[in-house]
């Protein structure tokens, strides 16, 4: 069974995923997604540490996400995607254009963090965010 669950912080949001985000499942992420469309955030995490399965419409949710949030002056990443989830991301390039933190040791670096930067920092993002800091192919080192 595939949810969502949303939390709210200071200047950021935090979406967390279980099951299997698929054609099936994908109106169930656009709805929370538009719960922090409009909340003025500078940061929107997907965190993908309890996915099953992604399929190209997942991916596509993603995108729309990305192009949706980007106008609005919010940063969307994907953290904690596991591993044997990370070949149709790297393939449709999705890593080159929304941040992607992979490890199969997920964490929740959110959990005392004050702000996005925090957040950002401890994924291993740069402050450019245009690539995860000294990793090859999009792939954050594990933390």
């Amino acid at each position: 069974m595939f949810q969502a669950q949303l939390l709210i912080g200071d200047g950021y949001a935090v979406i967390s995923l279980s099951g299997e985000l698929d054609l099936g499942t994908v109106p169930t992420l656009r709805a929370v997604l538009e719960q922090v469309n409009d909340a003025g955030l500078q940061l929107v995490v997907i965190d993908a540490a309890e996915l099953d399965f992604i399929d190209s419409s997942g991916l596509g949710a993603c995108v729309g996400a990305h192009k949706t949030l980007v106008p609005l002056g919010a940063r969307l990443v994907i953290a904690n995607l596991p591993s044997r989830l990370y070949r149709p991301v790297r393939v449709t390039g999705l890593s080159t254009v929304i941040p992607t933190h992979v490890t199969d040791e997920p964490t929740a670096p959110w959990t005392g963090r004050t702000s996005p930067a925090e957040i950002l920092a401890a994924l291993g993002f740069d402050a450019g965010m245009a690539t995860a800091a000294a990793a090859p192919d999009g792939v954050t080192p594990t933390h």
